[in-house]
């Protein structure tokens, strides 16, 4: 079970108009969050490369569950499920088409919907239907559900992605930190999932065509439920989420960055 309060406290600002700003911050606001009581929990760091790229499988450094996490669900389970989310959050994030595009369709989003509850996914559908609309100027409460889970419309009007120092509109991404732990959400046991993600986007200017970056910070929290099936792909499903985004000032762009 999970509703619209479990993961729409974010403020989440678009790139774009923090970039336009020169730099601004946005965090989750948890005084909408439902009540839930949490365990220890057993924590680790997802490493990437000493370039800042993803790892092809960025989950080998992930220590295994331990404490009341662990025995609450299994250790093995909720280590598939942190690895799942991190991998999640560094390619899911980040998704070309949804980072260009200033129009939207629902189909843009569906792939989304297979890590999800049928709850999340109707309240996904939801938000979905508002932003592919209206685009950035949907309701927040919408715009936040889409943007704590993916970047839309990075470059707004004034940049385009990529730049001549790299072709690649998103670079240096790595997982800073990682967190799992037990909550409790309307009297039920969930697998509470914590990640931030560092990360460079790099842009060029228009119509001067100079070419600049500016870094972020995304900090994102999953709520998971338990698959009701035999699923060992899948050992648990999305049912509430929230997160926050955080921008530095624009600056040029570095040469091989």
């Amino acid at each position: 079970m999970t509703d619209r309060r479990l993961r729409v406290g974010a403020t989440v600002a678009l790139a774009a108009v923090c970039i336009a700003a020169g730099g601004c911050s946005s965090a989750s606001d948890s005084s909408s969050a439902p009540e839930s009581s949490t365990s220890p929990s057993s924590s680790s760091s997802p490493s990437s490369s000493p370039t800042g790229t993803p790892e092809a499988n960025p989950c080998h450094q992930l220590k295994p569950a331990t404490g009341p996490t662990a025995k609450k669900f299994g250790s093995e389970k909720v280590t598939a499920a942190e690895c799942e989310m991190a991998l999640l959050t560094l390619e899911a994030s980040f998704l070309p088409k949804l980072m260009q595009a200033r129009t939207f369709t629902t189909a843009d989003f569906a792939p989304f919907r297979a890590y999800m509850t049928p709850t999340a996914r109707k309240a996904w559908d939801r938000d979905v239907a508002q932003v592919s609309t209206s685009g950035t100027k949907a309701p927040r409460d919408a715009l936040n559900g889409v943007l704590s889970i993916t970047y839309i419309d990075v470059g707004g009007r004034k940049y385009t992605l990529g730049n001549s120092s790299t072709a690649a509109p998103v670079s240096n991404r790595k997982l800073t930190s990682g967190r799992v732990g037990v909550v409790t959400v309307h009297g039920k046991p969930r697998l509470r999932v914590s990640l931030v993600m560092t990360f460079r986007f790099n842009l060029t200017e228009r119509p001067g065509g100079r070419p600049v970056s500016v870094d972020g910070q995304k900090t994102i929290e999953y709520t998971m439920a338990p698959t009701p099936r035999a699923d060992t792909n899948k050992p648990f499903l999305i049912d509430g989420w929230r997160g926050g985004s955080r921008f530095g000032s624009l600056k040029p762009a570095a040469s091989g960055q």
